[in-house]
């Protein structure tokens, strides 16, 4: 407001464009200017949980226990079906405690005129109901036009900016890249998939076991081809119990809950079936196991420090490290070859590219390696993480059957990634080459004046790798 009329900047007010308003009259005289703007304040803008739902804690109690099955288990078979039927009741007990609201609030603002239009049109209608005169019904028909036209250029206008919107940062969510594959995305036919021996899987109880029969030869270690006396000194490590070591630093209750607050809700569920969402979902004082996935988290927090102070991953290796980007891996290569050029010599390159490296770790080797640089408790951990673990194929409703994993490290994990670097550690290196990695992209080049020799170089370095 301004107590003259000499303002040349008029007078603003902000207001959130989900909060119906709209301007009324201005108040204009010689001692005051005022603008006066109407609120629709009957929304309650209570902040809710992120299910836009009140969890009920008695009635996740309530809902636990009428699920909850006792049985009496002597083999490890019934203790692996206790622990499904238990998480499979903590899944329903949340989900029906906490149902989720699926109403999206649009946060779209009809301008003034169009209301005003809309207004309009409607004492017209309603006009043209009570006399039916032909006049009124031309009238009706020449706003219900001219209503349409408005509201053509008002989406036009909506959708012009939001095509200025889209930006490929990560200031905007990457909105830009996430618009390109909403609109490409093609439609997926599921063709029949033809089988080793010449047939066709056509059923989706057929294409799941066809998927399972190729992932369980997906999932083994290569042959070793090394000496014989080193691949048994290599197995004997990995099994035999590490010696003591110092004790781990307990996690906190704190930790636990960040790691939580920070799970992607987008995240899909373990073989529990328990999700992100649920996890946020708890209560505050509940049962004190952590799920897995949470433990990775917490697990990492504590290998992370000493894989850097013990200076594990090697320093050519910029794949999932922090402040190792894949651009800083080109420039460094970029400045090699620049080095090359303004000295005179040949710089010759191979570029390598692992075939399914995370599916074809060998875990006796994976455990040799970390139990000669982690402490014991961690490595006790992580040999549970890795060994005896089973996988599932599921196509539409069929589901295959449970198969074994006898090589490589999980992926979309956590600890996949770290895993992997560790197992790829100790790649051979030399003087005359320069290496450069980033988790299973490798690339070395050799340079010298003379390019049969620098070809050499980077043969040799091939012949060890």
């Amino acid at each position: 407001m301004h107590p003259n009329g000499k303002a040349h900047g008029g007078s603003a007010i902000l207001i959130k464009s989900t909060i119906k308003h709209y301007q009324s009259q201005p108040h204009c005289k010689d001692y005051i200017q005022a603008t006066n703007v109407v609120v629709s304040a009957g929304v309650d803008s209570t902040k809710r949980p992120r299910t836009a739902q009140k969890r009920s804690i008695r009635a996740y109690e309530h809902n636990l226990d009428r699920t909850t099955h006792i049985l009496a288990h002597r083999q490890r078979q019934d203790t692996r079906h206790c622990r499904l039927l238990h998480f499979q009741s903590v899944q329903s007990a949340a989900w029906n405690s906490t149902p989720i609201n699926q109403h999206k609030l649009t946060e779209q603002h009809i301008p003034t005129n169009i209301l005003q239009k809309i207004s309009e049109k409607r004492a017209l209608r309603k006009l043209w109901q009570q006399n039916r005169c032909p006049e009124t019904k031309k009238r009706l028909n020449h706003k219900i036009k001219e209503l349409k036209r408005i509201l053509n250029n008002d989406r036009n206008v909506r959708f012009q900016a939001y095509l200025e919107s889209l930006d490929p940062t990560a200031a905007t969510d990457y909105s830009l890249w996430k618009a390109t594959k909403k609109i490409k995305r093609p439609t997926v036919n599921s063709p029949p998939l033809r089988k080793p021996d010449g047939s066709w899987a056509r059923s989706d109880h057929e294409r799941v076991d066809a998927f399972a029969e190729h992932l369980t030869n997906v999932f083994k270690p290569h042959p070793y081809e090394g000496p014989p006396e080193h691949e048994k000194m290599v197995m004997e490590c990995s099994r035999e119990a590490a010696a003591e070591s110092t004790m781990p630093k307990k996690y906190t209750t704190k930790e636990v809950r960040r790691v939580i607050q920070k799970a992607n809700t987008k995240k899909s569920p373990g073989y529990d079936l328990i999700t992100n969402k649920i996890l946020k979902e708890l209560p505050n004082s509940g049962p004190s196991p952590i799920p897995s996935k949470i433990y990775e988290s917490l697990l990492l927090l504590r290998i992370l420090p000493l894989v850097e102070q013990h200076k594990i991953i090697p320093d050519h290796q910029f794949g999932f490290r922090r402040k190792h980007a894949t651009v800083d891996q080109i420039h460094r290569l970029i400045n090699e070859i620049d080095k090359s050029f303004e000295s005179k010599e040949y710089c010759a390159s191979v570029f390598l590219d692992i075939s399914q490296a995370f599916d074809r770790v060998w875990h006796e080797g994976l455990l040799f390696k970390i139990k000669s640089s982690l402490p014991n408790y961690i490595c006790q951990i992580l040999e549970s993480f890795i060994q005896n673990r089973r996988f599932v194929v599921q196509h539409g409703e069929a589901l295959s059957r449970l198969c074994d994993i006898n090589a490589g490290v999980p992926q979309g994990s956590v600890l996949g990634p770290l895993l992997y670097l560790i197992y790829t550690s100790d790649l051979p290196t030399s003087d005359c080459i320069t290496t450069g990695t980033f988790a299973d992209d490798t690339a070395i080049l050799a340079s010298h004046q003379d390019p049969a020799e620098a070809s050499k170089s980077y043969r040799m370095a091939l012949t060890i790798f």
